[in-house]
């Protein structure tokens, strides 16, 4: 299983990057939904959810803010046989990333202090994870 990992500070924006990135999923490049997006966390608009995009399963974990919630993440997707998993992760922790493999990537989540230009932000970021996505798409293909 290859990993995208979103990563960021506390409240920079990557839950609102993921549900970007779902929407466009779902409605612009016709992924199918496997496992229904879940609310997870304390934060509402955190989930989960798995996707068939181009015959590949994909998980989408946005629950980025708990160490042990993103390794176990790492475990259980590749478990459930997902060809790619896309996480979020905050910054400040360091377990995550120790179990990154070489040809994993890791999308640095832009930070913006002014609010008028956070939309435009996540939506750059989105373009980031969803290049990056389509490349691995190609590679496993």
């Amino acid at each position: 299983m290859k990993i995208i990992l979103l990563s960021g500070c506390d409240s920079c924006g990557k839950t609102t990057t993921f549900n970007l990135l779902y929407d466009e999923l779902i409605d612009n490049m016709n992924a199918q939904i496997i496992k229904k997006k879940k609310q997870l966390g304390a934060n509402k608009k955190d989930f989960e959810c798995i996707l068939s995009y181009n015959s590949k399963k994909i998980a989408l974990f946005s629950v980025g803010d708990f160490s042990r919630k993103v390794t176990s993440a790492f475990k259980d997707y590749e478990e459930m046989a997902c060809d790619l998993l896309i996480c979020a992760c905050n910054d400040k922790f360091k377990l995550p990333y120790k179990k990154l493999k070489n040809d994993d990537k890791i999308v640095e989540k832009t930070f913006e202090e002014n609010i008028k230009n956070h939309d435009k932000t996540n939506i750059c970021d989105m373009k980031k994870i969803k290049k990056i996505l389509s490349k691995f798409i190609n590679i496993l293909n």
